[in-house]
């Protein structure tokens, strides 16, 4: 982990600026140009459960990936680096944050295992949520508004949702989505005990759709030509 800038007010304000982890491969897991927080206690932050307030990250690039050959995602192999520190009481790494505001940021997930790698890719992201949860591999968000641009040309204008994600599973409760010409209410539920690799055969998809109206031009982006 590396942090160009740090500075802290007397009152527990935090900025950081070029904030860099690398993964097992020594690729760029995330990077931030800019993160300013607060934090709430101090014993939290040096055994690896931190407490963070309102929270406002600028330029993240989150680049979750795994490897050909690895049977996990380069963030659960980081968690786990964290967790085996020998210089850290032996439980689970765990972040807290009340609000989080993400801004003029990117993210991915690559599956090296699978044919054509790229499960997800979304520029121009800005995210409005609450109660951040990242405990051990498990991540989790209360989504207010997400908007971004998805590499297959899917325009996203609003997306709510209660979002949880585990490395066998992924869940969107309660999710509103809304493009240029469609519009999605229900709930989305991934079996992802498998792996990515072979979407269509080998991901279980428990879906509950009501109140929705989807174009074919947003369909058409997720057909190979």
């Amino acid at each position: 982990i590396q942090v160009r800038s740090l500075q802290v007010t007397y009152f527990g304000n935090v900025r950081l600026g070029d904030v860099l982890i690398k993964d097992h491969h020594q690729d760029t897991l995330i990077y931030a140009e800019g993160v300013r927080t607060s934090i709430i206690g101090l014993s939290r932050l040096l055994d690896a459960t931190p407490r963070l307030g309102s929270t406002i990250i600028d330029g993240l690039q989150m680049n979750m990936k795994i490897y050909q050959g690895d049977q996990k995602d380069n963030l659960s192999m980081f968690v786990d680096r964290l967790e085996k520190n020998p210089n850290r009481e032996k439980r689970p790494f765990e972040l807290r944050a009340s609000d989080v505001e993400i801004i003029n940021s990117s993210f991915s997930y690559l599956d090296h295992n699978a044919e054509n790698p790229t499960v997800v890719a979304i520029d121009n992201l800005n995210i409005l949520g609450s109660q951040l949860l990242i405990d051990g591999p498990q991540v989790s968000l209360n989504i207010h508004n997400l908007t971004g641009l998805e590499s297959r040309g899917l325009e996203v204008d609003f997306l709510n949702a209660r979002f949880k994600y585990l490395p066998a599973s992924l869940e969107l409760r309660d999710f509103e989505l809304h493009t240029p010409d469609s519009r999605v209410v229900g709930q989305l539920l991934f079996n992802t005990e498998n792996g990515y690799g072979d979407f269509v055969n080998q991901v279980e998809i428990t879906a509950d759709f009501y109140q929705t109206s989807v174009s074919t031009s947003d369909l058409q982006a997720f057909y190979e030509p």
